[in-house]
């Protein structure tokens, strides 16, 4: 039994190190730090830092899912269309 069980953990840990992990360490570094943007909200220019955990992972396998994390002309708890991420190229 422990050897059945070893083997599910292997195949388990493989799956998991080619489908999350690599995916993350290879794609990070495109959307982690501060990019600066224009935000056609409030018509200037803007600081901001992604998700870029979520953003890494969903590039691995198709289109990335940008979300904003932090906006220099965004307030805490303020809402924004996050328009300024269709122009976005990583």
């Amino acid at each position: 039994m422990t050897t059945a069980l070893l083997l599910i953990t292997i195949v388990f840990g493989v799956f998991v190190a080619y489908t999350l992990v690599a995916p993350l360490v290879l794609n990070f570094d495109r959307f982690a730090g501060h990019q600066r943007l224009f935000c056609p909200t409030h018509n200037t220019y803007g600081d901001l830092t992604l998700h870029a955990g979520g953003a890494a992972l969903s590039a691995a396998y198709g289109e990335p899912h940008l979300r904003v994390r932090r906006c220099t002309l965004r307030g805490d708890h303020e809402r924004c269309p996050e328009d300024c991420l269709a122009g976005f190229d990583a």
